[in-house]
């Protein structure tokens, strides 16, 4: 299973049930004489799902397959910072912890272990992908899809992939549970 991460305002969004889009930015292979905003015109190969881009300098042109991380349908977990508590064999998770407290574990303080590394066994949240398009990605957004973001917070974060072709990942909660 794969992880997602989110930065710690973004999750208190997705908790609350405002959070139901996420954009990443497309990572394109180099190719010579073209940048990543001379790639347009995508369209979704549904046999291999990847989205094919193109570019053209001069009478040449130069295509290029991208497939995105996340696929429709899949089930995603959410990676937080978190520590594994060997007193109960739970994890205990930094976003439980305001204004920088940390729990006290067997006598000592609890290192946060970076999200980046978190195993799913260790998850709390669940996401399903829904819907999955590619987009040059513009400011401002309308009103709606910015809360779709996680309102206000988000803008912050949005404003780095300005005019960046991103993949538009559109997702719903799910109970770990049914996964």
């Amino acid at each position: 299973m794969k992880g997602i991460l989110m930065k710690p305002d973004m999750l208190q969004a997705y908790r609350e049930g405002r959070k139901t889009v996420t954009r990443r930015v497309i990572k394109f292979k180099p190719f010579p004489n073209i940048i990543d905003s001379d790639w347009h015109a995508p369209w979704l190969d549904n046999v291999s799902n990847e989205w094919v881009f193109t570019a053209r300098f001069g009478l040449a042109a130069r295509s290029q397959r991208v497939k995105p991380r996340y696929q429709v349908g899949e089930t995603v977990y959410i990676k937080e910072a978190w520590f594994p508590n060997p007193a109960t064999r739970r994890p205990l998770y930094k976003s439980d912890y305001p204004n920088e407290e940390r729990p006290q574990v067997w006598g000592s303080m609890a290192t946060w272990k970076t999200p980046l590394f978190m195993p799913a066994w260790a998850a709390r949240y669940f996401i399903k992908i829904t819907d999955v398009r590619a987009e040059v990605f513009k400011l401002p957004l309308p009103p709606d899809e910015l809360e779709r973001e996680g309102g206000e917070p988000a803008l912050i974060m949005l404003e780095k992939i300005n005019g960046l072709w991103v993949f538009r990942y559109e997702f719903r909660q799910v109970d770990f549970k049914a996964v």
